[in-house]
């Protein structure tokens, strides 16, 4: 009978507690709500663990002032319509659409006798939101855990044949020990493992304990279980209960509400991004940049003397990627090898208190490539799911991505292809699919369409800079200059060159516009149309 194959587990883990590493001395010595047996829980699904995060400590504040649940007993001082939305808002983790949601799933009682005092509350939440701060003590671990560690566990829902051999030599030597005897047809792993402890001790509070230190001691570091919603379809995702803490390896920490990012690039990072930029990127063998001139937002990041970034985040299960387009791509980098030859910062886009944390880390480099772009990739997800609809084929796309598996192969990057959305989200290596059957051939004979000439924006802007005499300016050049000069009310004329860098703040032109201002030593957009200004005596 064919055993359960296993792999390498990225696994997750919710808490109310921050540290550094996992300890099992702060363990109670009863079980609790450990219904799976003594240990540390992990999930292989990060929606599991983050339920376990939930149950931490967060609340709400207004004017320094902790908003109690239920709203009701908020002190009069407080407006009534500020502790429904804290209370609401604490529950959705700042949300407000899901705090909105909270209110109609949990206040509904509330609302049927306060319709207008509650009416105005859901109707006005964001503006709320804007008075209340969230502030949490949760936390979420992403964790690694040795495969070799993994194939030694014990399958809770599994009988003794289907057991890893260690486990079953284990058993069978404990049911010699103990004398264990079974009702019949009762024989899964956790049959056995009740039974060890119930041998080792009279105490039900300590049975659980007794039977992982039991197992761990003999070469059984922990144990396996589908969890809840993998249960009743008998197959899927499992949690696991780690015996010994020193198998677990801390990725990363999920950085709470309201709590600073801490410095530096995780071991892993992950860059989302769409198949066609994915084949420039293998064909190339180069990540290309974008610009932080782009946005008033991104100013507050900049890296002084390196102008350009790669995107990525410190969670595969990040907000970026957590609603994938068709023939998406997840890269998995190596973010030590990335720090030692880039600046890496993190950013928290939004700000403390919106509500939640991109965990985004920047990879700042004073260039506009990234070379040798496979050193840095251990290994590409990519989602292959698409429907062609009327007047569209995806026959080109399905084309370009079987010449990136190609040039992946050259590069000796390992690349797993997924149809299911939740393999591909949380790299399920054992969901992945062959090329046959995850890529659909192309239907249609290629077509060679005709190419584009793309607009440089930024041409009558640089001519500005290096032209000297406004007879010699082009026609743009000359328009331009004269909305500089009578048009730039509030900056208009700036927010457009703004927007076109935003735009296209990947784009070779915007290169020529960042060299001059790394020239004269220029922050913003602004400080170049001031440069422009001065240049042609333009009253400021």
């Amino acid at each position: 009978m064919r055993l359960i194959e296993f792999f390498e587990a990225t696994v997750y883990h919710g808490s109310p507690h921050k540290f550094d590493r996992f300890d099992v001395s702060f363990m109670g010595s009863g079980e609790g709500n450990q219904t799976y047996g003594w240990g540390i829980y992990f999930a292989e699904h990060p929606e599991v663990a983050q339920s376990y995060q939930q149950m931490g400590d967060r609340w709400a504040e207004w004017r320094g002032q902790k908003i109690l649940y239920p709203w009701h007993r908020n002190s009069d001082d407080m407006p009534s319509e500020i502790s429904i939305a804290g209370t609401a808002l604490a529950q959705a983790n700042g949300d407000p659409e899901e705090a909105r949601h909270m209110m109609a799933k949990y206040m509904y009682s509330d609302y049927r006798q306060m319709p207008k005092l509650f009416g105005r509350v859901f109707k006005n939440l964001p503006e709320l939101a804007k008075q209340i701060e969230v502030k949490s003590t949760q936390n979420f671990y992403t964790v690694e855990i040795p495969d070799q560690v993994i194939a030694r566990m014990l399958l809770w829902d599994y009988t003794l044949d289907h057991q890893p051999p260690n486990v079953q030599k284990v058993i069978r030597t404990a049911i010699q020990e103990f004398g264990i005897q079974h009702k019949e047809g009762v024989t899964d792993g956790w049959a056995y493992y009740d039974r060890i402890g119930q041998a080792l001790s009279n105490n039900p509070s300590e049975q659980h304990k007794a039977a992982s230190e039991y197992l761990n001691q003999r070469g059984v570091p922990g144990q396996r279980y589908l969890d809840q919603e993998s249960r009743s379809q008998g197959e899927g995702t499992h949690n696991i209960v780690l015996f010994d803490p020193r198998h677990a390896k801390i990725l990363d920490r999920r950085t709470p509400v309201g709590e600073a990012l801490t410095e530096g690039a995780t071991p892993v990072l992950y860059h989302y991004t769409h198949t066609g930029n994915l084949g420039k990127i293998l064909a190339n063998n180069e990540f290309s940049l974008a610009t932080s001139l782009g946005t008033g937002a991104e100013s507050p990041h900049d890296v002084k003397g390196a102008p350009y970034y790669l995107s990525t985040t410190r969670s595969k299960t990040g907000a970026y990627h957590q609603s994938p387009g068709n023939y998406s791509a997840m890269l998995v980098l190596d973010g030590q090898a990335l720090a030692q030859n880039y600046k890496v910062k993190p950013v928290d886009y939004w700000g403390q208190g919106f509500g939640q944390s991109e965990d985004e880390d920047r990879v700042y480099s004073r260039e506009q490539t990234i070379p040798n772009a496979s050193k840095y990739i251990k290994e590409i997800h990519i989602l292959t799911e698409m429907k062609d609809f009327p007047g569209f084929s995806g026959d080109q796309t399905r084309r370009g991505l079987r010449k990136a598996l190609i040039d992946g192969k050259k590069l000796g990057v390992p690349m797993y292809l997924y149809r299911d959305r939740k393999a591909w989200i949380l790299q399920d290596k054992r969901k992945a699919l062959p090329v046959s059957q995850a890529l659909d051939k192309p239907q249609e004979p290629e077509k060679r369409w005709p190419s584009m000439k793309k607009t440089n924006w930024f041409k009558p802007w640089l001519e500005l800079y290096y032209q000297n005499t406004a007879e010699k300016l082009s026609q743009d050049a000359t328009r331009l200059l004269k909305n500089l000069r009578y048009d730039d009310y509030n900056g208009q004329v700036t927010r457009r060159l703004l927007n076109d860098v935003h735009n296209d703040k990947r784009s070779p032109n915007v290169a020529a516009l960042v060299k001059v201002m790394k020239k004269h030593r220029l922050n913003t957009v602004a400080d170049y149309t001031g440069l422009l200004k001065q240049k042609w005596g333009i009253e400021q």
